[in-house]
């Protein structure tokens, strides 16, 4: 009996609840209906958040990001969007969709009601067409609404950069690339044993996430003053941060230039890396030490190392190496040769320990054996190293095996407390400089970046570098990394910049 009583009861509840879920069901349309009450009055307009939908610089052939367009109905009553359609209709090179419906081929919607007090969703995307011989392209269109029989229209405008695309390319034979259009590159870009890259002033290469440079063979990059050559990441928008920071200042963008062949001969000149894991990467081995020499280069904002020496033998003069999550200069042994450089480590994208400068002559691998790799020279001269940290200059000798440590620091301004020993001559050390220390260059960090720029590694007005280098080392540079004579007044400065009033 009581059975039966419970299936009665359950019954009931059915009927019950189905009784409501209709009447639920008729006042919820019955409250749509008044929602959706439309008017045709023409007087009743349609608003968006912009006129001009400016698209972030893109790469022609590579979709864009997508860009958002909102769309809003400020009337007392619903609105039909008769059509929302494309200016270049098939042919347009934009794309869209309205709160995720897709227009068939012919780039054309109709029949979108946007409700009292409202808003939609109008997405847009672009693929750019490539063109021969053209280094950028202006590309645009408009999105025609028509609504109660009025048009608005929303522009659309986008700047292409007409890019050569190379995915996981070897090269064949000795190749130049110009500065026409640029060069961007997937996977990697591979210098094969005995031929050589050559970079003519004023090209780019844009390398996506992960893309690296990997030479076997040998590399060569002719930049000048005016037309430098530059390697970045190919993101080309802007942090979503207070300063509105570039994606292009930011470590870990792409992957890194590795010289990896033992006997390579390599020069770099007026030539920016920046914003790779690291910088540059050079590989010898114990009895086979490839030749790097760079001239007014800036390697920075990489994510590890900015350069990594493995037994090469590096000349450098003129040059700005910073910001990296690791050491800015690591030497494992072979030579050094820095003239007039600046290191400069104010890295903020994640803790450091590392120094910016480090010379050793031996590491430990895997099982914790140390190789030896003696530095038969590394000298420093009217030079920089300074950063974040406390101390910035690290030299690592192994003592017990008696390895090869010839280092020479000389007429350089060091971060950190002073070192007595045969490897300093005349270095200024931070720790005498009391308040001084803090004032060496002009800008140290990327906060508003609108008014001060990226980091601005020339010399402050006060600067504790200024006028103090070694005259006759500088005679044989007698020029800084912007074409500024050295020369000129009583004394040259220290670092890859002379100061000068503005």
């Amino acid at each position: 009996m009581n059975c039966y009583l419970k299936l009665y009861d359950n019954m009931k509840m059915r009927k019950v609840l189905a009784a409501w879920a209709v009447a639920l069901a008729v006042m919820c349309a019955a409250v749509g209906c008044v929602e959706e009450r439309l008017t045709g009055d023409p007087s009743a307009r349609l608003e968006f958040s912009c006129d001009t939908l400016v698209m972030d610089t893109l790469f022609a052939g590579v979709p864009s990001r997508t860009s958002r367009l909102m769309v809003y109905n400020r009337n007392d009553r619903a609105l039909n969007i008769n059509t929302v359609s494309l200016g270049g209709g098939e042919r347009s090179q934009f794309r869209f969709n309205v709160d995720g419906h897709i227009p068939p081929e012919d780039n054309r919607l109709t029949d979108i009601v946007i409700k009292a007090k409202d808003s939609l969703y109008v997405f847009v995307e672009l693929t750019a067409e490539t063109e021969e011989e053209v280094s950028s392209l202006l590309v645009e269109d408009s999105l025609m609404f028509l609504c109660n029989g009025t048009e608005s229209r929303v522009q659309l405008v986008a700047c292409a950069k007409n890019a050569r695309l190379l995915r996981n390319c070897s090269l064949e034979g000795d190749m130049t690339f110009d500065s026409v259009r640029p060069y961007l590159i997937y996977g990697y870009l591979h210098v094969p044993e005995g031929n050589t890259l050559t970079l003519t002033a004023g090209s780019t290469l844009y390398f996506h996430d992960g893309a690296d440079l990997v030479v076997d063979g040998n590399l060569r990059s002719d930049g000048t003053l005016d037309a430098p050559v530059t390697l970045r990441g190919d993101r080309l928008d802007r942090m979503d941060d207070d300063d509105g920071t570039p994606y292009d200042y930011m470590p870990l963008q792409w992957g890194s230039v590795y010289l990896q062949n033992g006997l390579g001969e390599h020069s770099l000149t007026y030539t920016v890396i920046r914003g790779g894991t690291h910088g540059i990467v050079l590989y010898g081995e114990r009895n086979a030490a490839p030749g790097l020499t760079m001239k007014n280069c800036v390697v920075t904002t990489a994510g590890g190392y900015g350069l990594y020496s493995r037994n090469g033998d590096v000349e450098m003069e003129n040059c700005v190496i910073s910001n990296c999550g690791a050491a800015c200069c690591l030497m494992l042994g072979g030579r050094l040769g820095m003239t007039h450089c600046t290191v400069a480590n104010y890295y903020t994208y994640g803790t450091r320990s590392t120094p910016a400068f480090v010379v050793t002559n031996y590491e430990t691998a895997d099982g914790g054996a140390s190789v030896s790799y003696p530095v038969k020279s590394a000298v420093v001269e009217n030079s920089i190293i300074y950063g974040g940290n406390g101390a910035e200059l690290a030299l690592m000798n192994d003592t017990l095996r008696d390895t090869e440590f010839n280092v020479l620091i000389s007429y350089t301004l060091v971060k950190g407390e002073q070192q007595d020993g045969g490897m300093f001559n005349r270095v200024l050390w931070s720790g005498e400089l009391g308040s001084a220390a803090d004032a060496v260059f002009m800008n140290t960090d990327i906060s508003d970046i609108e008014e001060t720029g990226y980091y601005d590694f020339s010399l402050a007005p006060r600067s504790p570098a200024i006028g103090v280098a070694n005259k006759e080392v500088a005679i044989h540079c007698p020029e800084d990394i912007r074409g500024v004579s050295r020369t000129d007044d009583d004394g040259p400065d220290m670092g890859a910049y002379e100061r000068t009033e503005d």
